[in-house]
């Protein structure tokens, strides 16, 4: 099942306008500054806002053609959207808040409130049944609007900014679990995210939303390859990678990067651009990240010089005009790179 939907709505001074194909195979993060027109898509999406021209199309259902025409209403769509002040019912259980996703679609209690209890063990809650939601924490409000989403059974999954409310300790765990949720539902996967961790950890697409349009889309090695505004070479200014972490070796596809604190297991590790140093001689002293790369692309990009290298560790450096002159890169071949253990993050995955 597919969403295809070519969307024009105004709003205020946000003018959006978006076409959109997305697919069941993918999750896609909506990043964007504020303003930007990022949850005003997914209400749309959603149907608490119709388009002013345009369609959205789920599947074969059209969802909205535009005024005087089809339009289906939110509670018929099939879409769960998880808004990021949750919206939980405060006179009602946890149990009673996730039974209100399949209530929705005219599940008998009985049917809905076992179906409920099985969501609420699927995120790891089925103790707090009773529980009201005044009394739960932010990350556990967050898992009992996700679990009442999916307890609908929705063809269309929105989440805006799932991690917003979330601390510093439970973020990790919820993050995986998120994935974890994301990866087995069987239907089209859109969310909004503010940090580059939580697009990287999460979504297998980023599109930028700017000023009501999609100034860019990609995987984030593509967005850092070729940034198409400054919006985008601040948010995705590092070079980020997935991999495995043993004893302080980090190995990403076969590559091996050395890290000054991770612990062993599936990590995130990132570094920026300028923390990469460029060399044509192997350099000597104290990095324990050496290797040599050819050269791919160097683009002038902010006052600096973006290069990208490949090899088996493809990434961005960004160095000065001078040393891109003395270096001789627009001559192509190979450099070395130098990055200190120090100046890679690593976050668990």
């Amino acid at each position: 099942m597919r969403l295809r939907a070519d969307i024009e709505r105004r709003i205020g001074t946000l003018d959006l306008r978006v076409a959109l194909d997305l697919g069941p195979d993918e999750t896609v993060a909506l990043v964007g500054p504020n303003g930007a027109g990022k949850t005003t898509l997914l209400r749309v999406l959603a149907g608490l806002l119709g388009v002013d021209r345009g369609k959205v199309q789920l599947g074969d259902t059209v969802l909205d053609a535009g005024p005087g025409a089809a339009f289906v209403p939110p509670q018929e769509r099939r879409v769960g959207y998880v808004f990021q002040d949750h919206l939980l019912f405060p006179g009602m259980s946890v149990l009673d808040n996730v039974a209100f996703g399949p209530r929705s679609r005219r599940a008998t209690r009985r049917d809905a409130r076992s179906s409920a209890q099985t969501w609420l063990e699927r995120v790891g809650l089925g103790d707090l049944a009773a529980a009201r939601p005044a009394a739960l924490s932010g990350g556990q409000a967050q898992r009992i609007a996700l679990a009442r989403a999916l307890a609908a059974e929705p063809r269309m999954l929105l989440l805006d900014e799932p991690l917003a409310a979330v601390d510093a300790t439970a973020r990790t765990t919820l993050r995986r679990e998120l994935r974890e949720l994301l990866a087995a539902f069987d239907g089209v996967r859109v969310l909004v995210v503010h940090s580059i961790d939580d697009a990287l950890a999460l979504a297998d697409r980023l599109l930028v939303l700017e000023d009501g349009r999609i100034v860019q889309s990609g995987t984030l090695p593509e967005l850092v390859a070729r940034p198409a505004s400054r919006y985008v070479a601040d948010l995705v200014g590092i070079n980020g990678f997935l991999g495995h972490c043993t004893a302080g070796v980090v190995d990403v596809a076969g590559a091996k990067l050395v890290v000054a604190h991770a612990e062993d297991g599936p990590v995130h590790v990132t570094f920026h651009p300028r923390a990469v140093s460029v060399f044509r001689e192997r350099p000597s002293g104290s990095p324990r990240n050496v290797w040599s790369a050819p050269i791919v692309s160097v683009e002038p990009a902010l006052e600096r010089v973006r290069l990208q290298v490949g090899g088996p560790l493809p990434i961005v450096a960004e160095i000065t005009p001078r040393a891109a002159a003395e270096l001789r890169l627009a001559e192509g071949g190979d450099v070395w790179i130098a990055v200190k253990a120090t100046e890679i993050a690593v976050s668990t995955a």
